[in-house]
């Protein structure tokens, strides 16, 4: 397969595409991972660190999970939080794989990223709701049921 196909097909690969080597320096990304980062094209992010790309704390986190990754040898998923160049919160869904070399050896890992943050937003958004409406249904309930006590209790509570 040549070059200029397997580009063409990263670019059409939905969400982040990225590869890294051992010491989790980047190799190469997708067209939408560049776009996204704010880099003129994926030639970019080559020899570029998680350090030049995100918060110190931000890239600690995506390192760990990167070295997890190839020291369990197996793929993972988990969601990430980052801070877009733009100063937006997104979250996404990280699935990273180790790269083997031809002695299966451990060289990098290889990872797809999909944004779920407007999931997630309507997720707490549905889940604020219902807590809203369990509160109401709640307070509604306990009026109800003191309302009751009061007037069984009251009367007998009180002299005639």
């Amino acid at each position: 397969m040549n070059k200029d196909i397997f580009e063409s097909i990263l670019a059409l690969m939905p969400g982040h595409v990225y590869w890294k080597d051992r010491e989790c320096t980047l190799l190469g990304c997708n067209t939408t991972l560049a776009q996204t980062l704010g880099l003129a094209s994926p030639s970019e992010i080559v020899g570029k660190t998680d350090y030049d790309l995100a918060s110190k704390e931000e890239a600690e986190a995506i390192r760990a999970f990167d070295f997890s990754v190839m020291e369990k040898r197996e793929e993972q998923i988990k969601e990430e939080t980052y801070i877009l160049p733009n100063g937006e919160k997104a979250i996404y869904l990280s699935k990273k794989s180790p790269l083997f070399d031809a002695d299966s050896n451990v060289v990098g890992i290889v990872g797809i990223s999909i944004d779920i943050t407007d999931k997630k937003n309507a997720e707490k958004f549905e889940l604020e709701k219902n807590l809203a409406e369990e509160k109401a249904h709640f307070s509604k309930v306990a009026a109800g049921s003191i309302a009751t006590i009061c007037g069984h209790l009251l009367p007998r509570l009180m002299p005639a």
